[in-house]
């Protein structure tokens, strides 16, 4: 079998960060939602059910984690190429 192209692993601080980074986008896009300042943010917060929260948390770590492998496949490629 081929060997991975990888000469290393990728740090659990890049894994850490997609996935937080997801998490907060999804955070600010629920609460921002349909603009309305700080005060329609806050009634919109006092609405959540902790099962909302969750659905979109995780939702947001997912997309984090999605858009990281997406960017490591897409370097992957270009080093190929680079590298002939």
């Amino acid at each position: 079998p081929r060997p991975d192209p990888c000469l290393t692993c990728p740090p659990p601080d890049l894994l850490e960060a997609a996935i937080l980074g997801g998490v907060m986008r999804s955070a600010v896009e629920l609460i921002h939602a349909n603009g309305g300042g700080i005060e329609a943010s806050v009634k919109r917060l006092g609405k959540l059910t902790p099962e909302m929260l969750d659905k979109q948390l995780l939702g947001g770590a997912a997309a984090g984690l999605k858009e990281l492998q997406t960017m490591y496949a897409n370097s992957m490629k270009l080093t190929k190429q680079m590298l002939g």
